[in-house]
């Protein structure tokens, strides 16, 4: 997906999370990678903690001083956390994706349901969730799993979510 943004001329890019757990910092990783593939600044990544409520987050979407608009592009953990921006967004005035562009993760019928549908990355669930039954009947049959961590292939599913930047 970052690699998709700043292709689109986004160099200043928000990742957005819900967690500080595993899953997200290998995606903030990935981030990054593409920043420095790309031989783009660092300088126009910021990484934000989301609040743990609703009213929380709907303060940090709507407030000018947050941050989040001395940005192009909002880069979120999950479609869940895009769509709910969006809303909260487009109540204040904000026009997805003239005024910022908005990408998820996880494709989930949110990123269709939103309107302009959400640009987002989709996983396998079929196939990552067949490597953890295969894993965890490994570990449950005293063998050692396949993999201690398995990759699959993304699809990056283009949308009206975000806008050339150049």
């Amino acid at each position: 997906m970052t690699d998709y943004l700043i292709q689109n001329g986004h160099h200043k890019i928000m990742y957005l999370t819900d967690t500080d757990d595993p899953i997200s910092a290998l995606r903030l990783q990935g981030v990054r990678n593409a920043y420095q593939k790309n031989k783009t600044s660092l300088a126009g990544l910021s990484h934000q903690l989301l609040p743990a409520t609703k009213e929380a987050r709907r303060k940090l979407y709507t407030d000018s001083n947050s941050g989040l608009r001395d940005h192009t592009a909002l880069f979120f953990v999950s479609d869940y956390f895009a769509a709910e921006a969006m809303g909260f967004l487009q109540d204040a005035g904000v026009r997805i994706p003239e005024d910022i562009s908005i990408a998820g993760y996880d494709c989930s019928y949110l990123s269709e349901m939103c309107r302009p549908q959400l640009t987002t990355v989709r996983q396998n669930i079929h196939k990552k969730g067949t490597a953890a039954v295969h894993s965890l009947l490994s570990f449950i049959n005293g063998e050692e799993p396949p993999h201690s961590q398995t990759h699959f292939k993304v699809d990056l599913i283009v949308r009206k979510s975000v806008s050339s930047n150049d």
